[in-house]
């Protein structure tokens, strides 16, 4: 018999329009909103009643959709942030310039989004084969990236690969860390308990701070 996590679904009112909210409940200690694609996806521990996830939404509405729709590549026309780091951008295509050394010329908004998620990939896959190294993994892990709706990483242990969400390239390099420890130290814990903490915390010792600005739209 399977045990299948079916999301819920209620609507939400914010600045006089009603935005869908669509619930998954797991085996989680605490409650993480997102929005995207005009809704709001919410994980949250399987005790926890829609009120107490209003009341979240009532605190970080305005700064999930705001943040989301002002960092819209589509809508930006002079900069984006790039790990971290705003850059100009012309939407009629040109030339990025990062602080290695290395450039990235574009096509259009469209095309710019391609390439850097190939740069995000090989940056991710470099931190992923340092963390390895450091926690000392025993065998390396292949590493994709992929659209991901309410999840931001997953470690398939079936297939001995780490997802990475394909549009965290806003985010600094510290705050993509702790998401790579995140998904590392599942090699030695597979749930979300305290031992499984303890380990997170070992190699990434500002863990809360980092990845709260990864769930709150924060890029650096």
């Amino acid at each position: 018999m399977y045990n299948l996590v079916m999301p819920q679904s209620y609507f939400y009112e914010y600045n006089a329009q009603k935005y869908e909210v669509i619930i998954t409940h797991k085996r989680i200690k605490r409650i993480i909103y997102r929005f995207h694609d005009d809704k709001f996806f919410v994980s949250a521990p399987h005790f926890v009643t829609w009120y107490n996830i209003k009341k979240g939404l009532d605190k970080f509405a305005q700064k999930l959709v705001d943040n989301t729709k002002s960092n819209d590549l589509s809508k930006v026309r002079d900069s984006v942030y790039l790990f971290g780091v705003e850059v100009k951008i012309n939407q009629g295509g040109g030339l990025i310039n990062f602080k290695n050394g290395a450039t990235l010329k574009y096509l259009n908004y469209e095309d710019l989004i391609d390439k850097l998620k190939q740069v995000y990939l090989e940056v991710m896959t470099s931190r992923t084969r340092y963390f390895e190294n450091l926690m000392k993994v025993s065998k390396p892990y292949k590493v994709k990236i992929k659209k991901m709706r309410t999840r931001l990483g997953s470690n398939s242990s079936k297939t001995h690969t780490i997802y990475y969400a394909d549009h965290l390239f806003y985010y600094s390099i510290d705050i993509l860390d702790s998401l790579v420890v995140h998904e590392l130290s599942h090699d030695f814990v597979k749930n979300h308990s305290e031992d499984f903490y303890k380990v997170v915390y070992k190699y990434c010792p500002n863990y809360k701070k980092v990845n709260n600005k990864l769930k709150k739209g924060i890029y650096f």
